[in-house]
């Protein structure tokens, strides 16, 4: 006996019990539809007229096999009507790889430090390749990670370093590419070190031109760490070319307070300029200029990198450099692509290019 509370039927006024059992079988019906199956390539062979290998070639556009257009058409048609796709693993069995390329970013690095711009970018052009990009952050631990490229088998993987233990781990569960861009491939390493020259160079070249020769490059005391490390690498090749004194390296704390009294210091030994290593540095050296009341350009001047969305904002407004983030993402996919097809590498990437944004802190 079922127990519970037996609720009346109660029907809308004027609807008859017939209409409601209509109502019913239909609910029903839609509901069973709801449940059903996912389509499969069966289902679109059939449909189409076709073979199931033949609905295979067109869907997967495997090359080297003439398809009527009429046959293909049908087969494209098909599948829409019973909204299939074929799933990722199908695909990377047809292939002989996945389309899945696997962005990881260290603990200490953040995409907006990184450029979500180029990522952005890159994610436009590898679609346009026929390729996902999928962005992960250490920030979830090594064991994550490693979940992440073990179930996927990604085509590729890019990151901004990796210990050699970590990439032997990749290669050996399937992953065809490991490409670092930092301590890895020489070709992937000259475009990231290409990127970070050009705006070092341009940072220091303002400074120049606007009459400052004491200058010192600023970072902050645990952020940032693997961009600093970069710009560090080329700073004494970019200043050598620029005639000038290599910029000493000065970590800073994020205290308003203790960033003053530094720059007070710094003035007194004869320092003119500070060359941040980005937007967020600036940032605080300005905070704290204001704080010790320098004047900023008068006393000091101040250039950041990557004119973030707050640098017209602060006071003065932050003179500022941005890489081109598009020739970047381009030139890192075409070597990617050209490794994973098994292409020679190019002979010629686009030059890496950045822009100075002049407000008010130079």
């Amino acid at each position: 006996m079922y127990g519970g509370v037996v609720r009346p039927l109660v029907r809308p006024f004027g609807e008859q019990p017939d209409g409601m059992i209509r109502r019913a079988q239909q609910s029903h019906g839609q509901g069973r539809r709801s449940r059903m199956k996912r389509a499969t390539a069966a289902d679109v062979a059939q449909l189409a007229g076709v073979s199931r290998t033949t609905v295979s070639y067109v869907l997967n556009n495997t090359p080297h096999q003439q398809i009527p257009e009429a046959t293909r058409r049908r087969v494209i048609e098909a599948a829409h009507q019973l909204r299939y796709s074929p799933s990722a693993a199908a695909r990377a069995l047809v292939r002989g790889r996945s389309d899945v390329i696997l962005f990881v970013f260290p603990a200490e690095v953040t995409l907006a430090e990184w450029g979500r711009r180029v990522l952005s970018q890159m994610s436009r052009r590898f679609a346009q390749e026929g390729f996902t990009l999928l962005a992960h952050t250490g920030r979830f631990g090594r064991e994550q990670i490693d979940d992440v490229w073990r179930t996927i088998v990604p085509a590729a993987v890019l990151c901004i370093t990796i210990d050699p233990e970590q990439q032997s781990a990749m290669h050996a569960a399937g992953v065809p590419l490991v490409l670092p861009l930092f301590g890895g491939d020489a070709d992937i390493q000259a475009i990231a070190m290409d990127s970070e020259r050009v705006v070092v160079a341009l940072q220091l070249q303002t400074l120049r031109d606007a009459g400052h020769e004491r200058i010192v490059f600023a970072s902050l005391d645990a952020e940032h760490r693997l961009t600093t490390a970069s710009r560090l690498l080329v700073l004494p090749e970019v200043a050598n070319a620029l005639g000038i004194e290599q910029p000493a390296h000065h970590t800073f704390t994020a205290a308003p307070d203790e960033v003053g009294a530094r720059l007070r210091t710094l003035l007194s030994a004869g320092i003119t300029a500070v060359c941040a290593v980005n937007d967020h540095v600036a940032g605080i050296v300005l905070a704290g200029a204001r704080r010790a009341g320098i004047e900023v350009p008068r006393e000091l001047a101040v250039i950041g990198a990557g004119d973030q969305l707050l640098s017209a904002l602060t006071e003065p407004a932050l003179t500022t450099v941005a890489s081109d983030t598009d020739r970047l993402a381009e030139a890192l996919i075409e070597v990617v692509i050209r490794r994973i097809n098994d292409e020679p590498p190019p002979t010629e990437l686009p030059d890496p290019q950045a822009e100075l944004i002049r407000r008010g802190s130079v």
